[in-house]
Formats: C-alpha cells, sequence, structure tokens
C-alpha cells in the first residue's frame, strides 16, 4: 500500500468523536458466561432460563444455509404473541427493544457477541431467510426465554475498536487490520441498525455482495454469492450495545446494513448504508513520508 492509499484508509474509517479503547488485553466473549443457540434441522433450540448481565451468545448453524438469531428484550406488560402479531402487519412495536445478537453465520459454522442482558422477557427471533424463501419467523423460528437476576457478570474492558452504527453509515475509531480483533458495536441512530461484514474477491464490489444479501434475505432465487460472509452483528436499537470478536485477513472487505427503513420502509442498503474499506498489517498503517 502506498502512502497516499494509507492516509485515504485512514481518513475514511477514522473518526474523532469515537475514541480509541484502553490499552491493554481487551475481553473476549469467552471470558464471560455463555449462552448457546443453535439453528438445526429447521427449528431453533437455546435455554429457558438466563442470568442477568454480560452473556456470550453463542450461535451454531446446522442447516446449509446462511443464518441468524437476535435477541430481543418486551417490556413489561407485553407478550410474544403481541410482538409477532406487530411485526406480520407492520415495523417491530417501540417496546420491543432489539438487543443485537449472532448474525451472518455461514452453514456449519458458529459466531458469538458479547452483550448485556436486563432482567424481563425476551424473544430469541432467527430473522433471516429460510430455504424456501419465507421468513424464518413465519417456520416458528423463534424461542421465548427469560432473564433472571442473579450474579451478574463483570462488566467488560473497553475493546480496542469501537464501531458506530447511524443513519446511513458506519464510524470505526481507527482502521481494522488483519488478526482476531475486538470490536465494540453500538447503535447511535432512533432506529435499528445491524453490521455485516463481508469480504471482496478482487474485481467484485461492495455493491454487487449487498444486492446479493438483499435479494437472498428477500427470498429471490441467487446464485453464487460475488464475495465471502464472514460475520456480523444482527439488529440494534438505539444506544445497545454488542462487543463482537472478528478475524480478519489482508484484503478488501465492506460493512452492510440492510434492514428496513421506519421512515420509507425500503432497505437501508437503498440509503447507501454500505462502506468499503480495506485491511492491511498494522505495519503499513504508518509510512515514514506520512508522519
Amino acid at each position: 500500500m502506498s502512502p497516499t492509499t494509507a492516509r485515504i484508509a485512514v481518513g475514511l474509517l477514522a473518526a474523532s468523536a469515537l475514541t480509541l479503547g484502553c490499552a491493554g488485553r481487551a475481553d473476549t466473549p469467552t471470558d464471560h458466561p455463555v449462552v448457546d443457540f443453535a439453528i438445526s434441522d429447521g427449528a431453533l433450540s437455546g435455554p429457558d432460563t438466563v442470568l442477568a448481565g454480560w452473556t456470550t451468545m453463542r450461535l451454531a448453524v446446522a442447516d446449509g444455509h446462511l443464518d441468524q438469531v437476535a435477541l430481543v428484550r418486551l417490556e413489561a406488560g407485553h407478550t410474544m404473541a403481541e410482538f409477532l402479531t406487530a411485526t406480520e402487519v407492520a415495523y417491530p412495536p417501540f417496546w420491543a427493544h432489539f438487543a443485537g445478537g449472532v448474525s451472518a453465520v455461514a452453514p456449519g459454522g458458529t459466531g458469538e457477541v458479547l452483550l448485556e442482558l436486563q432482567p424481563g422477557d425476551w424473544l430469541a427471533l432467527a430473522f433471516d431467510t429460510g430455504p424456501d424463501g419465507f421468513p424464518r419467523l413465519r417456520h416458528q423460528l423463534f424461542r421465548p426465554f427469560t432473564v433472571v437476576a442473579g450474579s451478574a457478570a463483570v462488566a467488560p474492558a473497553p475493546a480496542p475498536f469501537q464501531l458506530a452504527l447511524f443513519d446511513y453509515g458506519f464510524l470505526i475509531s481507527a482502521p481494522l487490520v488483519v488478526g482476531t480483533q475486538v470490536v465494540e458495536v453500538t447503535n447511535l441512530a432512533p432506529q435499528r441498525h445491524e453490521a455485516i461484514l463481508v469480504e471482496l474477491p478482487a474485481g467484485e464490489t461492495a455493491d454487487a455482495m449487498a444486492a446479493w444479501l438483499l435479494a437472498r434475505r428477500r427470498g429471490e432465487s441467487v446464485g453464487a454469492a460475488p464475495g465471502r460472509v464472514v460475520g456480523g452483528v444482527a439488529a440494534l436499537s438505539q444506544s445497545e450495545r454488542n462487543i463482537w470478536t472478528v478475524t480478519v485477513e489482508r484484503g478488501n472487505y465492506a460493512l452492510i446494513c440492510l434492514l428496513a427503513d421506519d421512515g420509507d420502509g425500503l432497505s437501508h442498503l437503498d440509503h447507501g448504508h454500505v462502506q468499503r474499506f480495506e485491511v492491511v498489517d498494522a505495519k503499513e498503517l504508518i509510512q515514514p513520508d506520512s508522519l
């Protein structure tokens, strides 16, 4: 990478409003209690009761297609039946708080995020599209569970990278570099957002990969993906955050949000919520003539 390109990469991704996390070892999902969910044979399995506090959500996908599971906290006085009825006819109701979860897990793969669970009634929702082109929710791929007060896990240390979601873009505190990275993902916008990370082969564009993902989510017939889905964080309501551990290699990547807009109902992709960037070795970020 040339010094000019390095400066452009930093300029596109660094945000002065976001500060880099404290130095030292960052917490990873496995440093906290683990709750397992799995999608297999067209069914979603998971716990009935979970202790409140910072918890690792782990998702394993045994079915033969890309999938995700979002966790939603229902305000007191509202039920799973109300939520499912509301989402059939309109947007998710304001009393349903999307706390994130594991997104974009490839067939046979697993994904993990660290998130804070508050006491109350929750739903685990498989929000992706099934092999028949219909939303997984229509196939009863959801699971209620209860979060109860208990000996809460210790809050995680600040993550080395901070990723902010907003209308309609992404801001990261520093360029991602090769290796396994811990990223704190926070939604700053009034409406829900997600973060799907894809790797782009030479000659492929972020727009092409995003369009493929959106067509698939809509249940349209799609061929081979023009890129590789790395993973992601499921829908987050405003101020919700997840801590995501992701491994990246050198190459071209993009972050994508495909959720429906609260204003016009279009996908956030239609509003330009996609950002391409490059992952390089850490030593390439500093060039002698750019200091």
